[in-house]
């Protein structure tokens, strides 16, 4: 949820653009998610994701999640899922299946899964390289940075992303993140079969660009920071693992109890 990934309406009511060093907005987009290094964290977050065409429920939903972090453990849930990092396991909670799905996780894994590389080099020159960067002040109080994917020439299949992160211009607290994608790809007569075969009616995919069939689709995910927190007093209100799954040591196997006491557990060591 941390990456450059989600959008809200750019530009609709700033007054001025400018652009600025692309390393020096990478530093700034970098400052405004350090609030993801600290040891302790808390948010909570209003989503919603929109599809065009609307093929089914899925394309448009809203969801709340909340994410715990306490130093290395992690918890995070988002609307029907749940994610436990604790321990040396990885629970995967799937609350509309009832199942739940338990991995072991080894000390540099979880190191690795919980890490926000903030300094990754690596991640800088892809956005240097992949993306227009520019920066506008909304108002006297919001700063929003946007990411604009270059095109790519050569290539029959094209995938455009538009993202920006909403702050306030004064302390740099995230308000809002978001990212709209846009596909569109050569429609063969065995893909449009495909969607035929899977009940979607293949019109609303479907579309004639400079007089040739494509499949056409858009989605935008916005998250709406509702709340931050870094005390460790917050932290320390993530919800954890055993309270949902008991061990029985005599089968070596994983039990679901309370509310998820009728959930189908997978344990894959």
């Amino acid at each position: 949820m941390y990456l450059l990934v989600l959008l809200a309406a750019f530009g609709q009511t700033c007054f001025c653009q400018e652009k600025m060093d692309t390393a020096a907005l990478i530093k700034e987009f970098k400052k405004v998610m350090s609030y993801t290094l600290e040891p302790y964290v808390f948010v909570a977050t209003s989503n919603t994701i929109h599809s065009e065409p609307v093929v089914d429920m899925q394309d448009t939903l809203q969801t709340h999640g909340v994410f715990y972090k306490n130093e290395t453990d992690l918890y995070y849930k988002n609307g029907n899922e749940e994610m436990y990092l604790q321990d040396s396991l990885l629970v995967q909670v799937n609350n509309e299946r009832k199942t739940i799905w338990v991995s072991r996780v080894d000390k540099a894994s979880k190191e690795k899964l919980g890490a926000q590389h903030a300094d990754n080099k690596q991640l800088q020159e892809l956005m240097r390289k992949n993306y227009t960067i520019r920066k506008t002040n909304i108002d006297n109080d919001r700063t929003a940075i946007s990411f604009e994917s270059k095109e790519i020439t050569g290539r029959s299949a094209v995938i455009s992303t538009h993202a920006e992160l909403l702050f306030t211009q004064k302390d740099h607290h995230p308000l809002q993140l978001a990212v709209e994608m846009r596909m569109q790809q050569p429609a063969s007569d065995e893909m449009v079969e495909q969607i035929k075969s899977q009940g979607v009616d293949e019109r609303k995919l479907i579309q004639f660009i400079g007089g040739q069939r494509y499949l056409v689709r858009m989605q935008r995910v916005t998250v709406a920071f509702d709340h931050i927190d870094n005390t460790k007093e917050k932290a320390m209100q993530m919800p954890v693992w055993q309270a949902i799954v008991d061990v029985d040591p005599a089968e070596q196997k994983f039990i679901g109890k309370g509310n998820y006491s009728d959930y189908e557990v997978t344990k894959t060591f």
